[in-house]
């Protein structure tokens, strides 16, 4: 689990490059549709055994300088939806002591077998925010191939850069129940991933 961490705090807390040829590893149709906008597979990784991640943008936007993005990771293991959500309430836990607006609120569904985190965290250079980013991440255990079972997180990005990062923070005083409620009614990707031992 430890290893799982370190990855994931990499991956949160960096940009990540820009490939010419992307892998569909986890056997999603795209592009995806969500909130009315269309996505397309821009980037994807397979970086440890057992955990997948795919990149989504919409057309025009990059991974140096977006305003929106969707991402899918896959857990592959019979782990504890409370486990993996964990991962990133530890890593932002972590990032409090450095990010005056970080923040973070988890909560469960009834049956306690999916989760919904929504996040913000933010970045400086002197005492100027340069980034803000705000996200809402759903996470809920699937069945894979060869009966495998894995924690699927669904994830929506939404980040703002300099002088446009006031009228973002604004705009989450109203926007920020639409977006979780989007993410809640959304349509949840299906993965299968091939050749799983």
């Amino acid at each position: 689990m430890n290893k799982i961490l370190v990855i994931f705090a990499l991956f949160l807390m960096s940009f990540t490059p820009v490939s010419d040829s992307v892998v569909d590893r986890l056997n999603m149709k795209g592009p995806i549709v969500y909130d009315n906008t269309s996505y397309k597979l821009t980037w994807s990784s397979h970086p440890q055994e057992n955990y997948y991640i795919q990149e989504y943008l919409p057309e025009g936007e990059s991974q140096t300088n977006f305003n929106q993005m969707l991402t899918v990771c896959c857990f592959v293991g019979d782990y504890s939806v409370s486990d993996v959500a964990g991962l990133m309430i530890r890593s932002l836990d972590k990032r409090k002591k450095t990010d005056k607006v970080c923040n973070y609120i988890l909560n469960k569904s009834p049956d306690g077998k999916k989760y919904i985190l929504d996040y913000l965290m933010g970045e400086s250079k002197g005492n100027e925010m340069t980034t803000a980013e705000f996200g809402v991440k759903f996470y809920k255990k699937v069945s894979l191939t060869n009966g495998k079972k894995a924690i699927l997180i669904y994830s929506y990005i939404k980040r703002s850069y300099g002088a446009a990062i006031t009228n973002m923070l604004k705009s989450l005083r109203t926007d920020r129940s639409k977006i979780i409620n989007t993410m809640i009614a959304s349509t949840k990707p299906d993965v299968s991933i091939q050749n799983i031992k």
